[in-house]
């Protein structure tokens, strides 16, 4: 298996030598520290060897793959993979693991890297979930889709009422709700539009997962506060209720699943 070169954070080349031990320290440490599942062998650097990664060196030949209905460790893994991919995930990760981290650069790093992505690739990244119980996959699913700085959790009515609040992020819920929904189905009218309550009576079930311009108008919604992770922990009764049909229509992707 021939050595593999890194760039930045991952990059797969021809010639499979570190190119310097300054770049890989202050940036695959990062990755690892994030992502402990991706730790693995030890490259080779003479005189300060740094931690490589084990799922390149096995698979450093192959072709990545993307499923569509894979964990996003096997999306990661295969974005890490892919050269192009690989190339502005680095950004992404520079922009949201900076110390100290401007929310403001990450959420438009989040939106350039979907942004400059194939289409059906973004949409398999954006689309990935993971098992509760996986925390290291759970992280990767959190660089991935929130666009955000740190782990600050808020209740889902907040990032709804801060999405209405701004001008691009209410033109992109409002074209969600249109391509997601039939007018029929729809619970919001035009002069509801800043009504976050509306919005909560949305029915999940009534998603129309199969249309292309849904999801699209979802994967759409990347790197705003739509996307910033919430939770319905400490509510109750009517609060509660909005905030888990909130989450469902925000956060859970079983729902545009083809």
């Amino acid at each position: 298996m021939r050595p593999i070169r890194l760039e930045t954070v991952v990059i797969l080349d021809e010639g499979c030598q570190i190119q310097g031990s300054k770049v890989c320290n202050m940036t695959v440490p990062s990755i690892l520290d994030q992502f402990p599942s991706l730790q693995g062998c030890m490259c080779a650097w003479e005189e300060e060897p740094c931690t490589s990664l084990d799922v390149l060196t096995t698979q450093c030949h192959q072709k990545p793959v993307y499923d569509s209905a894979g964990s996003c460790t096997k999306q990661m893994t295969a974005c890490i993979h892919d050269k192009v991919c690989n190339r502005y995930l680095v950004h992404l990760v520079q922009a949201c693991d900076a110390d100290p981290c401007n929310d403001t650069h990450c959420r438009r790093a989040t939106q350039q890297f979907y942004g400059d992505m194939p289409r059906s690739v973004a949409e398999m990244l954006f689309m990935c979930e993971c098992e509760s119980w996986d925390q290291s996959c759970l992280l990767m699913k959190n660089t991935l889709h929130s666009g955000t700085c740190g782990d600050e959790i808020r209740a889902c009515q907040e990032g709804v009422i801060r999405c209405l609040g701004d001008r691009h992020c209410r033109t992109l819920l409002k074209t969600f709700q249109s391509k997601c929904w039939n007018d029929e189905d729809s619970q919001c009218s035009d002069s509801d539009d800043r009504n976050h309550e509306c919005i909560s009576q949305m029915d999940p079930a009534l998603i129309l997962s199969a249309d292309v311009e849904c999801r699209m108008a979802f994967l759409a919604t990347v790197g705003t506060a739509l996307q910033h992770p919430c939770t319905c922990r400490g509510l109750y009764d009517e609060d509660l209720r909005q905030c888990n049909t909130l989450n469902e229509l925000l956060h859970n992707r079983s729902h545009f699943r083809r």
